[in-house]
């Protein structure tokens, strides 16, 4: 038995239930009751359901070899190999999507996100390890250069010299977001490159 929590931008829980598994056909009551209380209430229902799986679209995994995973090769991939992994219907079915709000975009939250490359990349017993999760964490995350500034500001009007905020300080003051696919991906690659 497992609990299963759904909460809103402002980390409130809007709806919770206990359940023998978290299989899609045992959360579909708590996505309708969730859609009739917003629906009851006139509010908007989100836009966006963040989670730690479940997230892509059905794909279509080729049939893999004894050991071709330790070939590095086999990790790279070319557009016809995507093409033909994503072909068909990708629309995710999940019970958020079919229960409560069939516009919502289901995407994998980034903590699992970064946690698939830690796990499939490299081991936690290599020497670099913490490096490459430091590396990986800074490619996933920007800090609003705006709110970087205007601390740096703050910073200047204290008569803090030379105006560098800590990182701690960064954390607490500055909003973050998540690079676009294009920057994402070139940030993670420079990542992936300086700690190889």
């Amino acid at each position: 038995m497992s609990s299963y929590a759904v909460m809103n931008e402002n980390w409130m829980i809007s709806s919770w239930v206990m359940v023998q598994s978290e299989a899609e056909k045992s959360l579909e009551p708590m996505y309708q009751g969730l859609a009739k209380r917003y629906s009851d209430a006139g509010v908007e229902k989100a836009n966006y359901h963040w989670v730690d799986r479940d997230c892509c679209a059905a794909f279509r995994i080729p049939d893999l070899h004894h050991g071709e995973h330790l070939n590095w090769d086999a990790w790279k991939t070319t557009d016809s190999i995507i093409t033909e992994a994503t072909a068909g219907t990708l629309e995710n079915t999940c019970a958020s999507r079919t229960q409560y709000n069939a516009n919502i975009v289901v995407k994998l939250d980034l903590f699992h996100c970064m946690q698939r490359f830690t796990r499939e990349c490299t081991s936690e017993h290599h020497p670099l390890f913490s490096t490459f999760c430091q590396l990986l964490s800074a490619a996933f995350s920007v800090v609003d250069q705006g709110d970087l500034q205007k601390l740096k500001d703050a910073y200047l009007f204290c008569g803090i010299q030379p105006p560098t905020p800590t990182k701690q300080h960064i954390r607490e003051h500055c909003r973050t977001r998540i690079p676009l696919p294009t920057e994402l991906v070139d940030r993670w690659k420079k990542s992936f490159t300086i700690s190889t």
